[in-house]
């Protein structure tokens, strides 16, 4: 009987510390994930300080999925992919190209479920998936982060960005890469006219980012608090 109770309890223990082994892998695992999410947005950020349109374009693509949903309360429709997202920085870029952008907070949560309606989507990407069957991301999601920053910048022209932009989208459907020259040339002279005589502009952004638990962004939120 001592030796049957004397295995046992070595059973026990060496359970407990597999479970223990288990529970830090775990916990170094989230940790990590944690500062990866929160993070992100810091490289993006200073290449789009420098005007390193090539750098943010490399980071994105290596982190936000082909379905990645963006939202803004301009754009017309809920659109998906890489591009969209470029050319928003990119019309950015073109309307204050002395911009720069300092982050001011950031929040991380764990996400909520939602679904995208179908008729909410579009796609301007070259996937041969249709974007009205196809899954939504959200469901993927496991973490948000929102990041609150402030872009200061010089605005040269008094034309209204959402109209800009989703003209200037439009002549983009279809790409599946996209340069900051090719940018401009898809503007065209939209952001001509009377020149803007408010001079230096100031804005606080929330940008919110959902993550898959493989660290890539799904959604891809943008809201102006206050200017």
């Amino acid at each position: 009987m001592g030796v049957i109770k004397g295995y046992a309890d070595e059973l026990q223990k060496k359970r407990k510390l597999n479970t223990t082994s288990s529970d830090d892998d775990s916990n170094q695992a989230e940790a990590e994930n944690r500062r990866i999410r929160l993070g992100f947005f810091d490289p993006v950020m200073d290449a789009f300080n420098t005007g390193d349109f090539a750098a943010m374009s490399d980071i994105m693509r290596k982190t936000i999925r082909d379905d990645c949903i963006f939202r803004a309360p301009y754009i017309k429709t809920d659109m998906r992919g890489l591009i969209p997202l470029l050319a928003f920085f990119g019309l950015l870029h073109e309307a204050y190209p002395d911009a720069m952008v300092k982050v001011l907070e950031r929040r991380i949560w764990a996400t909520q479920k939602t679904s995208v309606k179908a008729n909410d989507a579009s796609s301007i990407t070259s996937d041969s998936s249709d974007p009205m069957t196809s899954k939504d991301p959200l469901a993927d999601a496991v973490q948000r982060v929102d990041y609150v920053y402030k872009l200061v910048g010089t605005r040269i022209s008094s034309r209204p960005l959402p109209s800009v932009y989703n003209k200037m989208i439009e002549k983009l459907r279809g790409r599946t890469s996209l340069t900051q020259e090719e940018i401009s040339c898809a503007i065209n002279g939209m952001l001509s006219g009377d020149a803007v005589s408010e001079g230096e502009c100031a804005y606080i952004i929330e940008t919110g980012l959902s993550f898959d638990s493989n660290n890539m962004i799904v959604e891809w939120t943008y809201e102006i608090l206050a200017a």
